[in-house]
């Protein structure tokens, strides 16, 4: 096991048990843990992308039009300034009458 420093909200420090691969991503199975993901697992514009080898990556979408946000962000993803929970409305409010 390798331990990664993730920061709180109140900006405390713990250190957190994740398997990484020798890239410093976390290992296949730890994807499934929302945990090990970050906002990434229930934000709006994450799209989880597997490929033909099983390897599993988070693509955000935001990254398509804007440069601020790397297209693969590293994981887990403690803060994103892009971040929509999954199922909320947009805050343009697309809503037709």
């Amino acid at each position: 096991m390798s331990y990664l420093v993730v920061g709180s909200t109140l900006g405390n420090k713990r250190r957190e048990e994740v398997r990484l691969l020798s890239c410093g991503m976390p290992a296949r199975d730890d994807l499934t843990n929302p945990q090990k993901v970050g906002l990434c697992a229930d934000c709006r514009h994450a799209r989880r992308v597997e490929s033909d080898r099983g390897s599993v990556f988070f693509l955000c979408e935001l990254a398509l039009t804007d440069p601020r946000f790397q297209k693969y962000p590293r994981l887990p993803v403690v803060t994103c300034e892009g971040y929509e929970q999954a199922g909320e409305s947009s805050p343009q409010g697309n809503s037709k009458d």
